[in-house]
């Protein structure tokens, strides 16, 4: 199995390393690690696939939940079989097996999921990371989303440039709490 590795720095960032495994339409898993944070992105022919972030704040039954797609109470109940169960089954078939959610959406869900977990990782300045190069069959067979990598990139690119103008205008060594002016809020 190839390995490459390397340190993550303003001279090699994430989204350069994400764009030479696009283009070189490459298979196999990519560990991103900064300190103790450790997040593994699966990449299939140069588009992404799925990631393992053990602390992933976005939980695909949260982001249901949240787009009013189900109650809470399925989430739990899908959850309590899976423990008990199925605990190899991904949460989404549970719900599409029984009837809650359509494939479709939690095809959405998951890219969404996605989506902003690699956005997040952008944020990364110093750290580690590390490519195996898999066997295609061997990396996440059925996968529900294939992003490519090239418009995630450029959206990254677009937030971080968004997020520095932003962080010039907070003056510095005061506390700033944003807060939302009623004066500037469209009415309708």
């Amino acid at each position: 199995m190839e390995l490459v590795e390397g340190r993550l720095n303003p001279a090699m960032s994430l989204p350069e390393v994400l764009q030479f495994l696009s283009m070189g339409k490459m298979t196999g898993t990519l560990t991103v690690t900064q300190g103790s944070y450790s997040a593994t992105l699966v990449i299939r022919q140069g588009k992404l696939i799925s990631s393992t972030n053990l602390g992933r704040p976005r939980r695909l039954g949260q982001m249901l939940i949240n787009r009013g797609l189900l109650p809470r109470s399925a989430v739990e109940d899908a959850l309590a079989f899976q423990k008990q169960h199925a605990p190899q089954t991904p949460l989404g078939q549970i719900l599409i097996q029984r009837g809650n959610v359509t494939t479709e959406q939690v095809r959405q869900a998951l890219r969404l999921q996605l989506e902003e977990e690699i956005w997040e990782l952008f944020g990364i300045q110093e750290g580690t990371f590390k490519f195996e190069h898999g066997d295609e069959r061997a990396v996440a067979g059925d996968s529900l989303v294939e992003l490519d990598i090239d418009p995630l990139l450029i959206e990254g690119t677009r937030r971080l440039d968004e997020w520095a103008r932003i962080v010039r205008n907070i003056p510095q060594g005061e506390a700033a709490v944003p807060a939302v002016n009623p004066d500037h809020l469209d009415r309708d």
